[in-house]
């Protein structure tokens, strides 16, 4: 799971959002581009303990 908070047009309300599967992607709408899940566990190595 990944969570994302982000403040709404610089006021003190925050967003809080969360994505469970790997199909999903996060939006950064101020910065211009979409970051898929998948993308961000590519990189990560998982082990069995």
């Amino acid at each position: 799971m990944v969570e994302v908070y982000g403040r709404i047009n610089n006021t003190q309300v925050w967003k809080y959002q969360t994505f469970e599967t790997t199909s999903e992607a996060i939006e950064f709408e101020e910065l211009g581009f979409t970051l898929s899940i998948a993308t961000i566990y590519d990189s990560i190595e998982f082990e069995k303990v």
